[in-house]
């Protein structure tokens, strides 16, 4: 088995949004992998079965198959290794979504620990690392501890070549906890970036984009724009369905659309 054919075949169903296929494909070489002994395969293909259920909604999906991914780790004797932290970087992503928050800080914890002995400090992993960290401390309303740990992650991809991607997704999840704050003017700010990335032609294309088309809804919600937040957020509903199809996010955005229409209609009529 080749397993960066095998990559880029997944990157082509992904850029198509063909998860249904994508899954049906990902079993199919995990049952391959096993047969053949390939466990090396195996534990790549788990990680990305396990990205896969997450961004599908499938949080408790994810967390079996990320465990079932840390138990190869050991079985390999990969403990402590680049592999070892990025695989419980996933699990740690998984058990976030799946409402273990407790679970989740200690192993991106463990990560960061793992990726500081392996002197990574500066990598594209550990800012990807303190962003997911950051959204712990934000569901937890700690927002001023989230925004240390994004600007930690921002200082670090703003270095690295190639990080606009990440770079955008770190100023978004910023803009969140700087409205959380009532600093809108830098969530603005923070926003405005994001978007000149997110309106180039990769960044239309980018699984993030509906999240900072919601954000900026919600900012121009917070500064009564309000007929802007629905346009804002009914968009990032259209890209969802059409990246995701139907999942929790959807559900969130079709309910947010739902409360904006209505507050809308309120101030027309008391106008």
């Amino acid at each position: 088995m080749d397993l960066n054919q095998i990559l880029e075949e997944l990157d082509k169903l992904y850029a198509e949004a063909s998860l249904d296929k994508a899954e049906l494909r990902l079993g199919e070489w995990l049952a391959e992998a096993e047969e053949a002994g390939e466990q090396g395969i195996m534990l790549a293909l788990y990680n990305e079965q396990e990205g896969l259920y997450r961004t599908t909604g499938r949080a408790p999906e994810a967390v079996k198959v990320s465990a079932r991914a840390l138990e190869l780790v050991r079985r390999l004797g990969l403990e402590g290794g680049i592999q070892h932290a990025a695989t419980l970087q996933n699990a740690a992503t998984a058990n976030r979504a799946a409402g273990n928050a407790d679970e989740a800080l200690a192993m991106f914890e463990e990560a960061a620990a793992m990726y500081g002995r392996l002197g990574k400090e500066g990598s594209y992993q550990m800012a990807a690392l303190n962003n997911n960290i950051s959204q712990i401390y934000q569901e937890r309303e700690e927002h001023d501890t989230a925004l240390s740990y994004l600007e930690k992650a921002l200082a670090v991809v703003e270095r690295l070549e190639g990080g606009a991607a990440e770079a955008a997704t770190t100023r978004i999840n910023m803009s969140l906890s700087l409205m959380a704050l009532d600093r809108l003017e830098e969530a603005k700010q923070r926003i405005d970036e994001a978007m000149e990335y997110y309106r180039s032609e990769q960044g239309l294309k980018d699984a993030h984009y509906p999240s900072a088309l919601s954000a900026a809804g919600e900012l121009a919600f917070c500064n009564g724009e309000k007929k802007e937040a629905l346009v804002l957020i009914k968009e990032a509903l259209d890209v969802t369905l059409r990246i995701f199809g139907e999942n929790a996010a959807s559900e969130i955005l079709r309910r947010n659309v739902e409360l904006i229409e209505e507050s809308i209609k309120r101030t027309e009529q008391e106008g």
